[in-house]
């Protein structure tokens, strides 16, 4: 806190709608009044007070109103800047369904497909600041990326669940499981921060091509050998595929994909160009300029259909 402002990593949400939530951010004000200390919170637009109990350079002890004591300490974190990235995809999750999925890179520009009024999937473009962007990327780099585990749960049926890839050049670098916010607080933080950073840019519709599937569930398999794909790592693929090009280009089909589409029969690729068969019988095909499977080979570990769980 400094200069009566105050920065709760948590954010501030505010309940528009059953289904809709605004997010506010992060930071928000604080005054002082004798022996107490009152909070904005921006949810409510109201103020809430706290009696001061003891304060020190790195330590702050309240009083509610309840007499429970709130214990809070500063916390000196090192960013990770060994961990290189341009963009971050994200995609939000439950057994109920599929929610947001959001793609985000270095240069601002921002793809974003989520559910609309009808059950279709809504695309659309939308670019932020670079202030914005390096606060992002500060706010991944204080939850150390390298160092964290690929899987984190709670444990509990039918959560909330969080799928995070980070890539550079096309490559995946790393991508992270978190199953009813089991991770580190600090990558909750900054995925939280990125999943609503869009709703203060102008958002315009994407145009796309017909190749757009269910992310929930991807796989691809060569030689009786499966891989499975995250759903944030299918949801970059499709946002690769759904805005490359068509073309009328031959190619040997190395790798055929297993997903779930009531457009689409089969799909086909060497891994640039994906061959779309659909179900009245037409096939289109899209190269999206680059070899997804050869450049993730190393994270794509395809195992025996009867070992792959």
């Amino acid at each position: 806190m400094q200069n009566n402002i105050l920065e709760n990593k948590a954010g501030y949400f505010k309940n528009d709608t059953k289904s809709h939530y605004s997010y506010l951010g992060t930071i928000s004000q604080y005054k002082l009044n004798d022996d107490s200390v009152h909070f904005l919170d921006l949810s409510n637009n109201k103020w809430h007070g706290f009696k001061v109990i003891n304060i020190t350079k790195d330590s702050l002890i309240l009083e509610n109103r309840t007499y429970s004591s709130l214990k809070y300490a500063r916390k000196h974190y090192t960013p990770d800047t060994v961990f290189k990235y341009d963009q971050i995809a994200v995609s939000y999750y439950s057994t109920w369904g599929l929610g947001k999925s959001i793609l985000v890179a270095d240069n601002g520009e921002i793809i974003t497909v989520k559910p609309d009024t009808e059950r279709k999937r809504l695309w659309t473009r939308s670019n932020i600041g670079s202030r914005k962007i390096d606060q992002l990327k500060y706010d991944f780099s204080i939850a150390s990326p390298s160092k964290l585990k690929d899987e984190y749960s709670t444990g509990g049926d039918d959560g909330p669940e969080m799928s995070i890839t980070f890539l550079k050049n096309g490559e995946i670098i790393k991508s992270i499981h978190d199953y009813m916010y089991g991770a580190p607080k600090e990558l909750i933080w900054a995925y939280n921060h990125l999943r609503y950073i869009d709703q203060s840019a102008k958002q315009q519709p994407l145009m796309i091509n017909s190749s757009p599937l269910n992310l929930f569930s991807m796989s691809l398999t060569a030689n009786n050998k499966t891989a499975l794909l995250t759903v944030s790592e299918a949801f970059y693929l499709c946002a690769l595929i759904s805005q490359a090009k068509e073309t009328d280009h031959l190619f040997l089909k190395k790798f055929k994909f297993s997903f779930f589409s009531n457009l689409i029969s089969k799909i086909q690729s060497d891994g640039q160009f994906y061959q779309f068969t659909y179900k009245n019988g037409s096939q289109k095909t899209y190269d999206i300029g680059f070899n997804f499977i050869e450049r993730n080979a190393s994270v794509l570990k395809f195992k025996d259909k009867t070992n792959n769980n």
